[in-house]
C-alpha cells in the first residue's frame, strides 16, 4: 500500500440519527477553497446508513468512513485514531459552514 502525505486538517465528524443534516455538512465541505484536509466520519448509526450520503462525495473528498459504538467521547477517541493531521476540528453533522472556512484554520495555525 502506498502512504500518502499526511494533510494538513483533519475533520473529525461524529454522527448518529442526522443523516439527512449530514448531507449538507458534506455539500460545504465540498466547496471549500482549501482542499488539503481529509474528513473522517465516525457513524453510530445501523450498518449501511450513510453509505447513500457519503456516495456522492467520496470521489469530491479525502473521507474516511469508520463505525463507532454510540457515546461521543467513544466516537471522537475511535475518530482521533483514524486523523491523519496535526491539526483536528470537529464540525457538527448539522452544521455548515462558509467555502474559506477551511483555509481560515490553518491560517490561524499558520500565524
Amino acid at each position: 500500500m502506498i502512504e500518502t502525505a499526511a494533510p494538513r486538517l483533519s475533520l473529525l465528524c461524529c454522527t448518529v440519527g442526522r443523516t439527512d443534516k449530514l448531507d449538507r455538512l458534506l455539500a460545504s465541505l465540498a466547496r471549500q477553497t482549501f482542499r488539503d484536509f481529509e474528513l473522517v466520519v465516525v457513524d453510530q448509526n445501523e450498518p449501511g446508513a450513510l453509505d447513500p450520503v457519503l456516495a456522492p462525495y467520496l470521489e469530491r473528498l479525502d473521507i474516511r468512513h469508520v463505525r463507532s459504538e454510540r457515546g461521543l467521547s467513544r466516537a471522537r477517541n475511535v475518530g482521533l485514531s483514524h486523523c491523519r493531521a496535526k491539526i483536528v476540528a470537529f464540525p457538527d453533522d448539522d452544521c455548515w459552514y462558509p467555502d474559506a472556512l477551511a483555509e481560515q484554520i490553518v491560517a490561524l495555525f499558520d500565524a
